[in-house]
């Protein structure tokens, strides 16, 4: 098993940061899968 690390001064951003992107692109992805589907119709 790989086991996988990271330093901490590599981060530039913090955790809530992260966790904001990582939200952030998901809803623009969703929100480009709904337009994509309605215009479909």
């Amino acid at each position: 098993m790989e086991q996988i690390t990271a330093k901490t001064e590599t981060l530039a951003i913090g955790p809530r940061d992260v966790l904001g992107e990582i939200l952030k692109t998901g809803a623009q992805q969703m929100l480009a899968q709904a337009v994509e589907a309605e215009v479909a119709k």
